[in-house]
């Protein structure tokens, strides 16, 4: 294995955290040159250790937001997008109608990285005017890279739980380039809403379920924030749907 000096290597570390999970995805679609990949087992072992530390409680879930945000500045995209191949596996994803086109990949095991990593990672795709439906998580957390294309983004913090609705409070309401980062957890933009912009948005997902082993976890929690009600200036009490409802509701040509 070539040599890398320790200088360069701590600092496309530091630089590639969000690339981590990207990484670990597009070697199983085989995109990855050869020349790329001895240093790919060094990654994955450092990103394994982060979200360990998640896990175990030695990282507040907004921190690891904050940390995601700012280690994700330092990473050139158009130049990992070169390296990685990325029209390959864009032609691998099948698109939908009906919500957005998902492909979930396994990675194989490397030296040094355990066999059950505490991440997945999905690669998502959408159509123009589809979405990733207005949805919440609990005792989970994760961020979406935008690839390629244009999403219309919206946010929400939850405020209280009733049976048939949540009462939530917008927090993000903006368009999302190739580059930008959002990530969600039980701390901070719990609820989140993508509506692909352009004819494709291609979206990479990396998330970390059950932040706290002790607790179990939701599935997606679908709401209707369009037809919210108006409590007070930013907060609405919004319907929780079924999953066919939303798919419906938010899907529309």
């Amino acid at each position: 294995m070539q040599q890398i000096p320790r200088r360069s290597f701590t600092q496309n570390l530091l630089g590639s955290l969000l690339s981590f999970s990207l990484v670990k995805t597009l070697y199983q679609a085989d995109v990855l040159p050869n020349t790329f990949r001895p240093t790919l087992h060094l990654w994955l072992r450092e990103l394994e250790h982060l979200s360990s530390d998640l896990k175990a409680g030695n990282l507040k879930q907004s921190d690891w937001q904050m940390k995601v945000a700012e280690l994700f500045d330092k990473v050139e995209l158009p130049g990992l997008l070169r390296t990685i191949n990325f029209d390959r596996l864009a032609r691998k994803i099948k698109l939908s109608d009906e919500r957005e086109a998902v492909l979930g990949i396994e990675l194989p095991q490397l030296e040094g990285v355990p066999t059950d990593l505490t991440y997945s990672t999905l690669f998502e795709a959408l159509r123009k005017g589809r979405a990733i439906a207005p949805h919440g998580h609990r005792n989970m957390a994760s961020m979406h890279l935008i690839l390629r294309g244009q999403a219309h983004l919206r946010q929400y913090d939850r405020l209280a739980d009733e049976p048939n609705h949540l009462v939530v409070s917008q927090s993000v309401d903006k368009l999302c380039g190739a580059g930008e980062l959002s990530s969600i957890s039980d701390e901070k933009n719990n609820i989140h809403w993508f509506k692909g912009i352009s004819d494709v948005t291609y979206i990479f997902n990396a998330s970390i379920y059950r932040v706290n082993p002790a607790e179990g976890s939701v599935g997606r929690e679908y709401l209707d924030p369009n037809r919210g009600q108006r409590i007070k200036d930013g907060v609405m009490r919004v319907r929780r749907l079924r999953q066919n409802e939303a798919f419906r509701l938010y899907n529309r040509a």
